[in-house]
């Protein structure tokens, strides 16, 4: 009993790390699984086991093997996916600035001495609000924390910056042009904030719920008796769609 134990232990312990490092809530997890984030709960507080399907849907998620969830200490996790994806934003970056070097490069040659080719400096500006924008959605759509936050100030700023010389350039109207920035500070804060709220208080709650859960069954540990690992099969099973 006391193996069983720590082997359903090690595997909660491991299923809250290897989430966590890949940048999943449970309620996020549970969607990818079609499963409910009661039952991504109840696996990562050791209160069931989920079946071996589970595992090896999990394994294939973040690119380990099913045995690394019975380990006394998780593997670092190498997410394979990421990176493939990383370096395809990586490249879509470069793709930007090569397209922007050959226009500017155009432009000189074709219109030297004439008013585009004065201003066609802008258009390297712009390129940085590009790659921001690709930075933004890479890291947004696969949990990049704090890189994420760092790619929205970039194009919140390169936007304002870009927009203010853009139209400094071809307008007269430049009165109150300074007000771009004065905007781009409520955006900034609210950027800041969504960082804050969203993924650490997400994390936070999710630690004190599990410590929680801990100590009440370290009080109660007649209740891991009660509760076989090999009735849990059938209780994710009615979690299924």
């Amino acid at each position: 009993m006391a193996e069983e134990n720590n082997i359903k232990e090690n595997i909660a312990r491991n299923l809250v790390y290897y989430r966590k490092s890949y940048g999943l809530t449970q309620m996020e997890l549970a969607e990818k699984l079609s499963y409910t984030d009661k039952s991504v709960s109840k696996w990562e507080r050791g209160e069931s086991v989920p079946d071996i399907f589970v595992l090896k849907a999990l394994a294939d998620l973040y690119g380990i093997k099913v045995d690394d969830f019975y380990r006394d200490k998780p593997r670092r996790l190498h997410n394979r996916q990421v990176r493939r994806r990383l370096v395809a934003a990586l490249l879509s970056i470069a793709a930007i600035w090569v397209v922007a070097t050959v226009i500017y490069t155009v432009i000189m040659v074709l219109y030297d001495g004439r008013d585009i080719a004065e201003n066609v400096w802008l258009v390297f500006l712009w390129a940085i609000v590009a790659s921001a924008i690709t930075g933004v959605m890479f890291t947004f759509f696969y949990k990049k924390r704090f890189i994420y936050l760092i790619s929205l100030t970039i194009f919140i700023w390169s936007a304002a910056v870009a927009i203010f010389c853009t139209v400094n350039q071809y307008s007269e109207h430049t009165k109150f042009l300074w007000l771009v920035f004065i905007v781009a500070v409520p955006l900034q804060v609210l950027a800041t904030l969504q960082y804050l709220l969203r993924w650490s208080f997400v994390n936070f709650t999710d630690d004190i719920m599990q410590n929680f859960r801990r100590r009440v069954r370290k009080k109660n540990p007649e209740n891991d008796s009660t509760n076989p690992p090999q009735d849990n099969s059938n209780t994710n099973s009615g979690n299924s769609p």
